[in-house]
């Protein structure tokens, strides 16, 4: 039985919390990173499922520090990297100490166009939640310089211009992206 099986048939039972728990304590033990790799993405998985924040940040952690001594591309370090501060930020930390991380990989050209979106759809949520119409009109400009939301049938795009106009931009377009997004 291989540990990808093992780790992708534990979530079948409904109880992805307790699998998570099991996980923990399976990666105490010394693996190689290919392993540990496996067993961590579903760790990762389970906790971000049963809301166990804490747990998929130090994972996510874990995975991160493998992935750069593995040598996984740039652009799978910095996808790990933004959901590691979705996983802090979940897991209370600030939103101010979120900015400049997030800021850094969506201005990183070898982040996936999905990977700087999120992290555009991020930095939204922050303006939005800190009501800071600056970083919000910085981050329009900077979705619409490098036309990043020029495919409005893409989720993601629509997601970040949504958020945008709902609390900065136009209500009427606010609507119409809703729309939109319940359609797809």
């Amino acid at each position: 039985v291989s540990v990808g099986s093992v780790a992708r048939w534990g979530g079948c039972g409904g109880w992805p919390g307790r699998w998570a728990e099991g996980l923990v304590q399976v990666l105490t033990a010394a693996l190689p990173p290919e392993s540990r790799t496996t067993l961590l993405d579903s760790l990762i998985k389970y906790a971000e499922e049963s809301v166990a924040r804490q747990m998929a940040a130090k994972a996510l952690e874990e995975r991160l520090s493998i992935a750069h001594a593995t040598g996984e591309t740039p652009a799978a370090i910095l996808r790990l990297k933004l959901a590691l501060v979705e996983a802090n930020i979940l897991d209370g930390s600030s939103f101010t100490s979120a900015i400049p991380p997030i800021r850094a990989i969506i201005h990183n050209p070898d982040a996936e166009r999905s990977v700087r979106l999120n992290g555009l759809v991020q930095l939204l949520i922050i303006a939005d939640a800190e009501y800071d119409r600056v970083l919000a009109d910085s981050l329009l400009a900077k979705m619409t310089a490098e036309e990043l939301t020029s495919d409005l049938s893409h989720p993601d795009a629509m997601r970040a211009l949504l958020i945008y106009h709902t609390t900065f931009g136009q209500v009427d377009t606010a609507g119409s992206l809703a729309h939109r997004l319940l359609q797809h």
